[in-house]
């Protein structure tokens, strides 16, 4: 093969097209093999919101995401233990109850990411054994009052590492009237590699 540059390389629209990449290595053309490289792929997961704005599971001013099928009791509080190093890349929030939120002036209600301080040995119900890690970008304003809405984020980068339990709750600024309302939440994850 002639020596040419990367910009004259033909394009190829499929991976079975490629049986090698290129690069450098300091001053050293390389190949590599595509076999042993490895793109994650994003995964979602997706849970619900019930009881909005303090109801259980939660506390008066928050609303803890349950990610299973069904609801943990009132006195209990949803979490995701993380079995490989990842990253939160993007979330999607869609109001799916009839009955759209009442949100007044000055309130607002925001997504955030949680780990359990202690994994091992600490109480999944206590809100001081959390420390925030980050916001999913995702809020509720007085200018979403009476739409059944939906809100989407993307170009997160929250670090999780393997070994953590998060929890994803929703944090209320001001007195949001409790319903008995629910919305569900997808989260994209990608494992770091």
């Amino acid at each position: 093969m002639a020596n040419i540059k990367f910009s004259q390389f033909s394009e190829a629209s499929e991976s079975s097209d490629i049986d090698f990449l290129v690069g450098y290595k300091g001053t050293d053309n390389v190949r590599i093999s595509k076999e042993i490289l490895s793109i994650p792929t994003p995964f979602m997961m997706t849970g619900v919101f019930t009881n909005m704005f303090g109801g259980d599971p939660g506390d008066n001013n928050r609303d803890v995401l349950e990610w299973a099928s069904s609801s943990p009791a009132s006195s209990h509080s949803s979490v995701l233990p993380i079995l490989q190093n990842c990253r939160i890349i993007a979330a999607g929030f869609k109001w799916i109850s009839s009955t759209p939120p009442s949100i007044g002036i000055g309130q607002s209600w925001t997504v955030n990411v949680y780990k359990l301080i202690n994994p091992l040995t600490d109480s999944t119900t206590a809100d001081t054994n959390y420390t925030l890690v980050g916001s999913l970008g995702i809020e509720l304003t007085e200018s979403d009052n009476g739409f059944t809405v939906g809100k989407f984020s993307s170009g997160l980068n929250i670090i999780l590492n393997a070994g953590d339990i998060i929890r994803i709750a929703g944090d209320e600024t001001g007195s949001i009237i409790t319903t008995s309302e629910e919305a569900q939440l997808t989260v994209m994850f990608q494992t770091i590699l």
